[in-house]
């Protein structure tokens, strides 16, 4: 069905924060999959934690380059003749 869970590098990664590379592909954490449907390189290396501060990084310039082109695109109003030059 797919990849089992990794009980063992959760331990390993979270009790004795040892981090493993790419050779553990065997089995994966949460965290590493959705880093990985995410496109993000090197999956492996996101802990929940690390993986929750990314997203929220991603978030934060995603909702500032919406805000950017939402004040680009206001309406313009004819009292604005500058606008037009």
């Amino acid at each position: 069905w797919g990849k089992p869970y990794d009980w063992p590098g959760l331990i390993r990664t979270q009790v004795f924060k040892l981090r493993a590379g790419p050779a553990w592909k065997r089995r994966w954490f949460c965290s590493e999959i959705v880093a990985h449907a995410l496109g993000l390189p090197d999956p492996w290396q996101f802990s929940p934690g690390s993986l929750f501060e990314r997203v929220s990084q991603m978030n934060a310039a995603c909702t500032k380059l919406t805000a950017i082109k939402a004040a680009n695109l206001r309406p313009v109003a004819a009292s604005e003749p500058e606008a037009f030059q």
